[in-house]
């Protein structure tokens, strides 16, 4: 099965952006059963003519573009799936005011302010869920784990909750053994066995520590 791919927007691209931009390119909107908890969705199915099927057929392959709004993370986000979600996801990083990977990582290295540095952390988070192991992003929540502020330590846990990279688990073994806030290293704990359980899930062997 082909990975979702999440897209993250620019501010101040919202909801309503996105509904102009899919009504004004003829996307059809599907019927979306909303998740339980804190997330609001949308959705559109989008039918794509393969341009190297042969001339006299015409083999339409389906991408399915939704918009969540994650209300624990507070971040909005859109999501790809389908048969050729790689390449209309890059299509859309040029039709769209999309973050790249480079962008949400310098954002998260450059900013100092704590709410803004929390932001940052959590949209990195979303950003590689379900994604291969990424060094930058990585190196960013290693040095987040290490602010003096709890809340800034605890949205770095919560970007690593949803990430399954087998590196994490050293890092979040040594934080539940050496964090001071008992609410923090609680989390942590956590984290680690929501990973660890991932990985399994996976079939991946976590690094020796």
């Amino acid at each position: 099965m082909t990975p979702l791919i999440q897209l993250i927007p620019r501010e101040p691209f919202g909801r309503e952006d996105i509904q102009t931009y899919a009504e004004a390119n003829g996307w059809t909107a599907a019927e979306v059963k909303q998740p339980e908890g804190s997330v609001e969705e949308l959705a559109w199915v989008l039918g794509l003519v393969d341009a190297d099927s042969p001339e006299d057929t015409e083999d339409v392959e389906t991408v399915v573009v939704h918009w969540v709004e994650d209300h624990r993370f507070q971040v909005d986000y859109l999501v790809v799936e389908g048969d050729r979600n790689e390449s209309f996801a890059e299509w859309l990083r040029g039709e769209l005011p999309l973050h790249s990977d480079r962008s949400l990582s310098d954002m998260t290295a450059s900013t100092r302010d704590e709410t803004a540095l929390m932001r940052a952390l959590r949209r990195l988070g979303i950003n590689h869920a379900g994604r291969e192991f990424d060094s930058v992003s990585y190196d960013l929540l290693r040095w987040a784990l290490h602010d003096p502020e709890p809340l800034v330590r605890r949205n770095a846990l919560l970007a690593a909750s949803v990430m399954n990279w087998q590196q994490l688990v050293p890092l979040l073994t040594c934080v539940s053994g050496t964090e001071n806030d008992p609410e923090v290293r609680e989390q942590a704990m956590t984290t680690l066995d929501i990973v660890r359980d991932r990985i399994a899930r996976q079939g991946s062997t976590p690094p020796k520590v």
